[in-house]
């Protein structure tokens, strides 16, 4: 269905990838930072 093909979708383009230097393919299309662990 239409609804699983999105949810699939989704799911690739927000696993992070080796080639994109583990950014995700979200991140890289839409300029979006990772998220970054503070340290204290």
């Amino acid at each position: 269905t239409d609804r699983q093909v999105l949810e699939i979708m989704d799911k690739l383009n927000n696993r992070p990838r080796k080639c994109l230097g583990y950014k995700t393919p979200n991140q890289v299309f839409f300029g979006i930072k990772p998220p970054v662990a503070l340290a204290s």
